[in-house]
C-alpha cells in the first residue's frame, strides 16, 4: 500500500512541475521586446508538418541585456534562423519569455542592431546562394 501511495504522490509533484505556456498568462503579463531566431529545426516528431518547429531565441531586455528562449511545437511560417521576432517576456520574470510574431520594433538601441545586423546578413548569404 505505501509503494501505491508513493507513486500517486511522486505522479502528482511531476505533473505540477510542468513547464508554463502563454496560456497560462495573461495578456497584460507581458511586454513586447526585441529578439531574434538563433535555431529553428522541425520538430522530432515524424508525423508533424515541416512547419513545424522548435525554435530557440535571442532577446534583449532595456535594449542591452541578451538573455536566450526557446519554444517547442511552433506551427508558423517564417520560423527560420536569423529571423527578428518579437518576443513576448513577462513583466515580473525575464527568464519567461514566448515567441509574439516575425517583425522589427520601432524602437531599437544601438546594441541591437549592431548584433542583429551580422546574423540576418549572414543567413541573407546563405539564403542566396541556395
Amino acid at each position: 500500500m505505501n509503494t501505491f501511495k508513493s507513486a500517486i504522490f511522486l505522479i502528482l509533484i511531476l505533473s505540477s512541475c510542468s513547464t508554463k505556456k502563454y496560456e497560462d498568462f495573461q495578456v497584460d503579463d507581458f511586454i513586447e521586446v526585441q529578439g531574434i531566431i538563433t535555431s529553428a529545426k522541425r520538430t522530432s516528431y515524424p508525423f508533424d508538418s515541416a512547419w513545424h518547429k522548435d525554435i530557440k531565441f535571442t532577446y534583449f531586455m532595456n535594449g542591452e541585456k541578451i538573455l536566450f528562449g526557446s519554444e517547442d511545437d511552433l506551427n508558423f511560417t517564417g520560423l527560420i534562423k536569423g529571423q527578428p521576432i518579437i518576443v513576448l517576456v513577462h513583466k515580473n520574470d525575464e527568464s519567461i519569455s514566448f515567441y509574439g510574431r516575425n517583425g522589427i520594433l520601432d524602437n531599437l538601441t544601438e546594441i541591437e542592431v549592431n548584433y542583429m545586423k551580422p546574423i540576418i546578413e549572414q543567413e541573407l548569404k546563405l539564403i542566396n546562394k541556395k
